[in-house]
């Protein structure tokens, strides 16, 4: 089975209704359904149901439709009754992003905004707030922020802790021509990609294979339908 990793944009799902019921009225896990349902934010439930679209999506590519999801200790969805394939699923802004691998996997996705004074110091390690300090223009220290935090999101979602774990606990070097781990929270190798197809957002995988990475390919809501 080859790794894909697809995107879709939300924003037809928040201007109309309709589109959206039909879109609910696809997720085939009832348990899906209900903690979309509980998702109160309009956005929110349009980024989790988009998430869902797009996994049914490719596990039904990939042979595995309908097979039933469980959680992990800290969150983390996989599939019930199979060790293959895995999965994952993250969202921002407008975006919902799902990648499917053979091997460990983990994505992020974020939104590249304003930060909040005191994000950096807390949730990143010394030598990334250096690098950071070392940024004199405010747009290119503010997409390194969001580059150490979908590498560090992404690794954490593929050993699968998520933010049991603080994002400090993990340290990267983005001197060289490929983001590099300082420091890591269980053994490697883990291998990582940054994906600029959307303009304004910074996009990351972390897996436990080398070679090639899937791109970054686009879908809209009537293709997982």
């Amino acid at each position: 089975m080859k790794d894909v990793f697809y995107f879709l944009s939300v924003a037809p799902l928040l201007r109309e209704e309709a589109l959206f019921l039909r879109a609910f009225s696809s997720v085939a896990d009832a348990d899906r359904r209900q903690r979309i349902e509980r998702i109160r934010s309009p956005r929110e439930r349009c980024l989790s149901l988009g998430g869902t679209l797009l996994l049914q999506k490719a596990l039904r590519d990939a042979g595995a439709e309908g097979a039933a999801l469980a959680y992990g200790e800290h969150g983390k969805p996989y599939l019930a009754h199979r060790s293959s394939p895995r999965f994952n699923l993250s969202h921002s802004g407008d975006y919902a992003v799902c990648v499917l691998s053979e091997d460990p996997v983990g994505c992020d996705i974020e939104r590249v905004r304003d930060v909040p004074p005191g994000v950096a110091a807390r949730c990143f390690s010394p030598e990334e707030n250096a690098a950071l300090a070392a940024c004199a223009d405010p747009a290119e220290r503010e997409a390194l922020f969001f580059r150490f935090w979908t590498l560090k999101e992404s690794l954490l979602k593929a050993v699968g802790c998520g933010i049991s774990l603080p994002l400090s606990s993990v340290s990267f070097d983005l001197s060289g021509s490929e983001p590099a781990v300082r420091q890591q929270i269980a053994p490697g190798p883990f291998f990582f990609r940054e994906y600029g197809e959307l303009p304004g957002y910074r996009v990351a995988l972390c897996r436990q294979k080398d070679g090639s990475f899937p791109p970054l390919l686009p879908l809209d809501w009537t293709q997982t339908l």
